[in-house]
């Protein structure tokens, strides 16, 4: 398959030039990989995404309170991250482009849509609840309702609260 050969190609560059990893952490990373992308040739696993040694920062404040994945990345170097079929990939760079149409007029930080759109997919089902506490000109509750969710907005300032309450068509809690 040839996606799964660029897939392959990708992680292996990534093995390769790690600093992180010892050279026998390189060679079990190779074999893993290998091992996930015949899974995934086989349509054992949908898709996945590999971690390595490094790349991010883990969340533990001390030892005892690793995650399975965290301490998979601490004693083997990497960790697999599998994906369920029809669930939402996520990418570590997302490609989300600036917008203000309203030159900063009704808002001093506004936010591309786009920004929110994994969020939402990744954290709440089709008739959830989004709670955005600053919910400003209401994109994020905007979005929401796009996407099929419910949502709602809290907001301090009257003028945004407005803004976001024509924004959303009367489909939102604020």
């Amino acid at each position: 398959m040839q996606l799964c050969w660029l897939l392959g190609a990708g992680y292996r560059r990534k093995i390769e030039r790690s600093t992180e990893l010892t050279d026998s952490e390189k060679s079990n990373a190779y074999a893993a990989l290998d091992k996930m992308l015949h899974l995934v040739e086989c349509g054992k696993v949908s898709d996945f995404s590999m971690v390595l040694r490094g790349e991010i920062r883990t969340a533990h404040r001390n030892s005892t309170g690793l995650s399975a994945g965290e301490k998979e990345l601490a004693e083997n170097g990497f960790h697999f991250i599998k994906f369920k079929r029809n669930s939402a990939l996520v990418f570590d760079v997302w490609n989300v482009f600036p917008e203000d149409e309203h030159n900063g007029e009704y808002h001093y930080a506004p936010f591309p849509e786009d920004l929110v759109k994994n969020p939402i997919a990744l954290t709440c089902p089709e008739g959830g609840i989004v709670l955005d506490p600053f919910v400003g000109t209401g994109a994020t509750c905007r979005v929401a309702q796009e996407m099929g969710r419910k949502s709602v907005g809290i907001e301090s300032s009257a003028v945004y609260m407005k803004l976001a309450r024509e924004g959303c068509n009367g489909n939102a809690s604020f």
